[in-house]
């Protein structure tokens, strides 16, 4: 399960621009110990003895939904992430952390706990520096832009991203379309013809 969260998480980073992170021993075994930790205490939360950048998460679901579950909860955060000014806070964390474009090694960890939840915890080196964000944090590019990203959570679609904040990131008309890519659900905006982003 951690290669097919750590793919699912190297394809949402190609939305933005980011390279994919390569998967590195040292920081799996640093993973492993982060989350046996975090499954001690039940919560989903920064550890703040580890220097690495760190995407948690907890969910009660099957296997099989656990990478694209946990995407979402991280890639979310982007509704809030204020591209005026950015900042690492922690409601915007987890997003800022997914899609740092300087990280390039990660180290992944899972393990389903005695209640039947999974525990997942990714390190990424190097961690974001909020000093770097405008340079490390970027909106879409290019011709096609994904513009929404949701999942199907028991039958029900989430939108994760709203349209507003996409307007405010693209100039030129837009023409919607959805796609579906195994559980996770694209709505993706096709703009055409926009000049910049505005940030």
């Amino acid at each position: 399960m951690e290669s097919k969260i750590l793919a699912e998480l190297n394809g949402h980073r190609r939305l933005f621009g980011a390279g994919p992170l390569i998967r590195l021993e040292t920081l799996d075994i640093g993973a492993k110990a982060a989350n046996d930790k975090m499954q001690k205490a039940g919560v989903a939360k920064k550890d703040a003895s580890i220097k690495h950048g760190q995407l948690q998460c907890i969910k009660l679901t099957s296997s099989g939904n656990v990478p694209a579950e946990c995407l979402s909860l991280w890639l979310k955060q982007m509704q809030d992430y204020d591209w005026s000014k950015p900042a690492i806070k922690e409601n915007t964390r987890l997003f800022a952390t997914a899609v740092y474009r300087a990280s390039t090694h990660a180290g992944v960890a899972v393990k389903k706990g005695p209640s039947g939840r999974y525990f997942v915890f990714v390190l990424l080196d190097p961690a974001p520096d909020a000093a770097k964000l405008k340079d490390n944090v970027k909106g879409y590019s290019g011709k096609k832009i994904l513009a929404f990203i949701t999942f199907r959570n028991q039958g029900h679609l989430t939108r994760i991203l709203c349209r507003t904040l996409l307007l405010r990131l693209f100039h030129g008309p837009l023409k919607g379309h959805l796609c579906k890519l195994r559980k996770v659900y694209l709505f993706g905006l096709l703009v055409e013809n926009f000049s910049h982003r505005i940030v």
